[in-house]
This record gives structure tokens, C-alpha cells and sequence, in this order.
């Protein structure tokens, strides 16, 4: 089993990690062929799965019986060291490794038989101070190897009974910076309709409250997802009918919708999918899609 990745650019790296650090720090790196997947879910909160291809990284080497490589980690400290890398004048890529050390937890014994291997992550970098002096950055974090069935079992549930997509704007960063003041609301409900009109509906302590978006979002039925259709236009919203102004709404937990609040500052493009267990907000933060990350929220369609 091998693993020896390079990068001279940690911004993509950096940006999925913090997103997924301000929601839990424990995750999974899955290293296929082509691609680093990276999953972080629990049992009743929402799952994060971001992607990261090759084309992220100046060496990407992935050696296992498998082809794929999967491990168990806290991401703060890797995170950290992603931040620093990119605030420090490297004169070096950064370099990450997978190794192993021998521990023998009978210190005072000589019996092979005690001894275990540890596995961790090695990052490390080069700093100028000089121009003939440098420091060399090294970094080990601790991981847990994952093999077997579990490998295959961490995947995003799939999409049941798709009701409405969208496409979320920049701009609508100001709805969710509104939604902010009432962090002590447990939970609110999002209502959209095929026009694109947005709002978002909570109650805080004897008030409720319902927050409109202004302006219109480009939608898309299931239909128009399957076709590849374009979304709904002015002269759709012109003639529109009953069926466009029908209200979808989901619950929510709140800090779970405002923390999507942070895609949508990191992506290239954004869209939101309504569905019967809660929504789903896609966001590239490269065009090509080789960097990804996608948060699946949790939550219950209303009648």
C-alpha cells in the first residue's frame, strides 16, 4: 500500500475542509484512481461528501490491492496545516504521505510479538528565511485505516421522489446572513414554488417570521432535469398557472441551513434539490466539477 500526494495549490483543499470543519471535524478520506472523495456524515445530522480529482494535485499516487485507499481522521489539525502552507513563503510543494512506525507498548521488553504499527499522515513543506537558510515543516496526524464492506457502504443516499431544483445566486447570501440574527430557532421551514420565488419561514420565541427573497430563481421541474432542459424564464412566470405558484416546503434545522450559508461564498455555481428527506445543495467550486462539494441536509417535505 502506497500513498504520496504533491500540491503547489492548497486553495480548493483548504476551502472543502473549512466547510466541512464548521460542521464536524471527524470525516473519511477515500483516495480512488482518479479522485479524492471525502465523507463526513453521523447518524442523524447532515452528510457532506466533496471531491477533489487529480488534476488538484502535481502527484497523485494511489497503490492498494483495491485501488482505493480509505482513512479515518480528525481534519482540524490537517486543515491548519492547509491554512499555514498557504500564509507561509514556500519554496516547495507541499508533500503528503501515508507511513507507518513500529510501537511496542512493552517498552522494557524484547518480545516481537508486542509490537503493533501505527499509521499516520506525513505533511510537510519548505520555508525560505534566507536566501541560503530554510526550515523544513513537518506534520504527522493519526488515522485509522478503513477496509472492508464499510469502504463501500459510505456513499450519498440517493435522491427519493425529486421535487424541485433550483439555482442558488450570490446574492442570496444576504437571505441567510438574515436568518443568522435567530440562531436560538430550532428549526424553519424553506417554501419555494416553479416560478422561483423563495422565502423562509421561522418562529422566534411568541413571533413568526417569514423572510422573502426578492427576486426570482431559475428553476428546473424533475422533468426538466432529466431532459436537460432550461429553467423557468420571465415569460414563464408571465403565464404562469397554478401549478407554478403551488408552494414546496421543507423543514430544516436551522444551523444546518445557515451553515450552507458558507457554499454559497465558495462556489463557482450553486443549486438546491428539494426532495422527499430534505434538501441537497450542490456546489462546484471549479467549473470542471474537479472540485466539489455536496451537503445533504436533512429535513421533512410538507403537504
Amino acid at each position: 500500500m502506497k500513498l504520496a500526494l504533491r500540491l503547489d495549490d492548497v486553495g480548493n483543499f483548504r476551502r472543502i475542509l473549512g466547510f466541512i470543519v464548521s460542521v464536524r471535524k471527524h470525516c473519511y478520506f477515500k483516495f480512488g484512481q482518479e479522485e479524492l472523495t471525502i465523507l463526513s456524515l453521523d447518524s442523524d445530522g447532515p452528510l457532506i461528501s466533496s471531491t477533489l480529482t487529480k488534476a488538484n494535485f502535481t502527484r497523485y499516487d494511489v497503490v492498494s490491492k483495491s485501488d482505493v485507499i480509505m482513512l479515518e481522521l480528525n481534519i482540524e489539525p490537517f486543515y491548519q496545516v492547509l491554512r499555514n502552507y498557504e500564509k507561509t513563503p514556500s519554496t516547495s510543494e507541499l508533500v503528503v504521505k501515508l507511513q507507518r512506525k513500529d510501537e511496542n507498548p512493552n517498552a522494557n521488553g524484547n518480545n516481537s510479538t508486542n509490537k503493533r504499527r501505527s499509521v499516520f499522515l506525513s505533511l510537510s513543506y519548505n520555508e525560505d528565511i534566507t536566501v541560503s537558510t530554510e526550515i523544513v515543516h513537518s506534520f504527522t496526524i493519526p488515522i485509522n485505516l478503513v477496509r472492508g464492506q464499510l469502504v463501500e457502504h459510505l456513499v450519498i443516499p440517493e435522491i427519493t421522489k425529486l421535487h424541485l431544483v433550483v439555482d442558488i445566486p450570490h446574492d442570496l447570501g444576504l437571505l441567510f446572513s438574515r436568518i443568522e440574527r435567530y440562531k436560538a430557532t430550532d428549526s424553519l421551514n424553506i417554501v419555494l414554488n416553479k416560478l422561483g420565488e423563495i422565502k423562509v419561514e421561522l418562529q422566534d420565541e411568541a413571533k413568526r417570521m417569514s423572510i422573502k427573497w426578492k427576486g426570482y430563481l431559475t428553476t428546473f421541474s424533475p422533468d426538466d432535469v432529466d431532459s436537460q432542459a432550461t429553467g423557468v424564464n420571465k415569460q414563464d412566470r408571465d403565464n404562469g398557472d397554478l401549478n407554478m405558484i403551488k408552494e414546496t416546503t421543507v423543514k430544516v434545522r436551522s444551523k444546518w441551513w445557515i451553515n450552507a450559508s458558507k457554499l454559497i461564498e465558495l462556489g463557482d455555481a450553486l443549486q438546491m434539490y428539494i426532495h422527499e428527506g430534505g434538501c441537497i445543495l450542490d456546489c462546484k467550486l471549479e467549473h470542471d466539477r474537479s472540485a466539489s462539494i455536496i451537503y445533504c441536509i436533512p429535513g421533512k417535505l410538507l403537504e
